[in-house]
């Protein structure tokens, strides 16, 4: 168990090396130099940093300290109780934060008009944050233009003709439904919210394919957030272990009379982000399970909403066939944040 004993223990590892690099680096003819401004500091911290002996260790205990005592972490976490951490983008809030989410909401409803243009129906998902879901477990509160982001989404969406769940509900009864030190949210999250999605219309349909879900495995997953935090040897001390994650597996009782190539287009096409992409949280299988109805995947990773949605626009100018409906998976954090692009 990590206690306040580690933490002295760690204050004095780092003490020790700390003063070995001060021996290791070569600060005289930066001491000699005038001192203008902030300079020599920068020089004093560039010429300290080249001399760290045992340089990862000290940058992991470093880390270590500032978890366990401080409780803070590198820019892109914020860290909450019981080893929860939350992705810094569900708190940004700048001056520009209504006129994104205007700009988002408009977009929204531009793109409903286009899908309508062609006879396709556009279903929304907008996924409420996972600080949000997991409130018991932040500890910095957020903004309250950020608390109360979700609710004006929905109405304004709502009040643009798009029919929309609230799916804070659906997720409220999955335990849990996102991960302890991940971005993204749980197979049974997703599940919940597929089985959420499909029971009202656009995606409730009458011409029913056979899909069927099981579980096949589990596997331990390293969460992403835990790239922004360099713990090495003292992950496993610090209890920010790999989460076991259930493996699925959906298939088609008819696959035989499944021709994804064929004229005729699968009814519903599904468009987002990772959310959707990654395999590991099933998400459009399990659409095909709940919806009995095939799926096409267009999500893409690290490029928020937008933008695969735009590049499912473009190819939808040339296709041959289109798909019933479209389903749209949002972030609620990406209304009011830029995706960076990867």
């Amino acid at each position: 168990m990590w206690t306040k004993y580690s933490g002295v223990s760690l204050l004095v590892v780092m003490a020790i090396i700390g003063g070995a690099s001060l021996v290791q680096a070569d600060l005289k003819p930066i001491l000699s130099a005038d001192i203008v401004d902030g300079e020599t500091q920068q020089r004093l911290e560039r010429a300290f940093e080249a001399a760290v002996i045992v340089r990862d260790p000290a940058i992991a205990a470093w880390s270590a300290l500032r978890y366990s005592v401080f409780g803070e972490v590198a820019k892109g976490v914020v860290v909450g109780r019981n080893g929860w951490l939350f992705s810094d983008e569900e708190y940004q809030i700048d001056v520009t934060f209504e006129d994104r989410l205007a700009t988002s909401l408009a977009e929204i409803l531009a793109v409903r008009d286009v899908l309508d243009e062609r006879g396709i129906a556009l279903q929304v998902a907008l996924l409420p944050d996972k600080a949000r879901m997991a409130s018991a477990e932040v500890v910095t509160a957020r903004a309250a233009r950020i608390e109360g982001r979700y609710d004006l989404a929905l109405n304004e969406l709502r009040r643009g003709g798009i029919a929309l769940p609230d799916l804070r509900a659906a997720l409220s009864t999955v335990s849990p439904g996102f991960l302890r030190t991940d971005t993204h949210w749980t197979p049974e999250g997703a599940q919940t919210v597929a089985a959420t999605l499909c029971s009202a219309a656009p995606l409730l349909s009458e011409d029913h394919a056979p899909f069927t879900t099981t579980v096949t495995g589990f596997a331990d997953r390293t969460g992403d957030l835990l790239n922004f935090i360099p713990l090495g040897p003292f992950t496993d001390e610090l209890g920010l272990l790999p989460e076991r994650v259930a493996i699925y597996t959906s298939a088609r009782a008819d696959a035989d009379a499944l021709d994804l190539f064929g004229e005729t287009a699968p009814p519903i096409a599904l468009v987002g982000t990772s959310y959707s992409a990654i395999e590991d949280w099933h998400f459009a299988d399990f659409l095909k399970s709940a919806c009995q109805a095939d799926v096409v995947n267009y999500a893409l990773e690290g490029q928020g909403p937008f933008e695969p949605m735009r590049r499912f626009l473009r190819q939808l100018d040339t296709a041959e066939t289109v798909p019933n409906v479209v389903l749209w998976e949002i972030p609620e954090r990406y209304l009011t944040v830029e995706a960076v692009q990867k």
